[in-house]
């Protein structure tokens, strides 16, 4: 799944319907950039996709629901989602046009960044240094237990090592 994708569906999930009517959404100025890294499990990382991801609600009801909500979900977005700073994805700018009293355009274009990323496969597309690979989503492996080992004891098998 794209930035842009799971931004989107924070969003949708995050703001009532009647507020999404006029939504959309694109892709801006895609760069692409070299980054290649390994990730672990026999996966790959080439590159990553740097781009402006714009979110665009036209007749958005402002004085009902205040634009600011939006701007606090996409950062709280943000905070829990931004990939390396290596990066450097624009900051997020705003363009509010008001139709009248009550409506206003709103266009919102936030710096993302995508990972491209391969796996060993067969049936893969991608041939690099002879074999094939495939896109694919990385899969990475949190340790949920952690064993400790008091100083002393850490000690005492390093004495023993020598």
């Amino acid at each position: 799944m794209s930035q842009l994708d799971s931004l989107v569906g924070f969003i949708k999930q995050n703001v009532p319907k009647r507020y999404m009517n006029e939504f959309d959404s694109w892709m801006d100025e895609p760069v692409l950039k070299r980054a290649q890294k390994a990730v672990g499990l026999n996966q790959r990382r080439l590159g990553v996709l740097v781009y402006n991801g714009t979110l665009s609600w036209g007749r958005f009801p402002y004085r009902e629901f205040d634009p600011q909500i939006i701007f606090a979900l996409i950062l709280v977005w943000l905070s829990a989602n931004s990939l390396d700073e290596q990066f450097q994805p624009e900051e997020p700018t705003i363009d509010l046009e008001v139709s009248d009293d009550k409506t206003a355009d709103l266009t919102i274009q936030v710096g993302l960044v995508d990972e491209i990323n391969v796996k060993p496969d067969e049936k893969g597309q991608i041939p690099i240094k002879g074999e094939k690979y495939a896109i694919c989503s990385p899969i990475i492996w949190t340790a949920e237990e952690i064993s400790l080992v008091k100083g002393a004891a850490l000690r005492e098998s390093v004495n023993d090592s020598r």
